[in-house]
């Protein structure tokens, strides 16, 4: 078989179906189970961004980076594998990111901004102008992260019930895409420096997850609310534990984060003027040892 570039990679509710876009327009839904492949087909140039509904009925797709007539996003109808509507903002502006809301609508970004789109009527209301790096939808479909494309790369949350639209400065001037926590509560970004930052959407201290310093370009959460996954220019997918609510290192006074550091360690440093550098390191008990009877 011909090797395609894949462009864009979703999965639904089920993690049954894996849905593909290549350079090449192809939009592939491919089973898990090793069930023959279907070809989705419309687009004759680079799928940027494909998606797939939770119960894996409809798959949309959107391309234009190099064709401006191909700025459209496409929705098949998987019952019977046929094209069921095309989405058009008539701006030509090719649609970077794009995902199904929780109750079957759309949500794109890219450099016309985000978009929310009716999908039963094709109708779309424009919720963020200018030029839009990625987006995320919250578990419950009632808001939207998004992260500029042009510095400084602003976070801002939009609510879809008031309209209204909050920025985000914990996260940044630099972020290129971002996720919400399983809770709908927290945002996680990555950004050009390798840094994930997690805080509060209600506003507040982000942690820092540091790891290499390459630029990172994806970010997933788990359901579970443990684990946040990043992929980036290293070719390395780095995973952390979701941080606790406790308040972020980088926030404490120099005491508060001694004492935190003492709970977390049995090592101690003191005096010693015996010793060539003037200290020792002193293995002492926990709490969680004390009493034990362990050597």
């Amino acid at each position: 078989d011909e090797t395609v570039e894949i462009q864009t990679l979703a999965t639904d509710g089920a993690g049954d179906l894996l849905v593909t876009g290549s350079m090449t327009g192809e939009v592939r839904v491919i089973p898990v189970d090793g069930s023959p492949i279907r070809l989705l087909e419309g687009f004759n140039s680079q799928v940027l961004s494909a998606t797939i509904t939770t119960d894996g009925r409809f798959v949309a797709g959107a391309g234009g980076q190099f064709v401006p007539e191909e700025a459209v996003i496409r929705i098949w109808d998987l019952a019977g594998e046929e094209e069921t509507r095309v989405l058009d903002a008539r701006d030509g502006l090719f649609i970077r990111d794009l995902q199904f809301t929780p109750d079957g609508n759309l949500v794109s970004s890219g450099p016309g901004g985000v978009r929310l789109w009716n999908v039963a009527d094709g109708s779309s209301q424009l919720v963020r102008e200018g030029v839009v790096w990625g987006h995320a939808i919250r578990p419950d479909g009632g808001a939207i992260l998004s992260s500029a494309g042009v510095a400084p790369a602003e976070v801002q949350i939009y609510d879809l019930a008031s309209g209204a639209a909050t920025s985000l400065p914990e996260h940044g001037p630099q972020v290129y895409t971002l996720a919400f926590d399983a809770t709908g509560q927290r945002a996680v970004s990555v950004d050009f420096s390798g840094v994930v930052r997690v805080a509060p959407t209600a506003g507040g201290a982000a942690h820092h997850l540091v790891g290499p310093p390459s630029a990172l370009w994806d970010v997933a959460t788990d359901a579970a609310g443990r684990w946040i996954a990043a992929a980036g220019a290293s070719g390395e997918i780095r995973l952390w534990l979701m941080p606790d609510g406790a308040t972020p290192p980088m926030s404490l006074s120099t005491e508060e984060f001694l004492s935190m550091l003492r709970g977390t360690t049995n090592l101690r440093v003191g005096p010693d003027p015996a010793t060539p550098t003037g200290y020792r390191l002193d293995v002492t008990p926990t709490g969680g040892w004390a009493g034990s009877g362990d050597e």
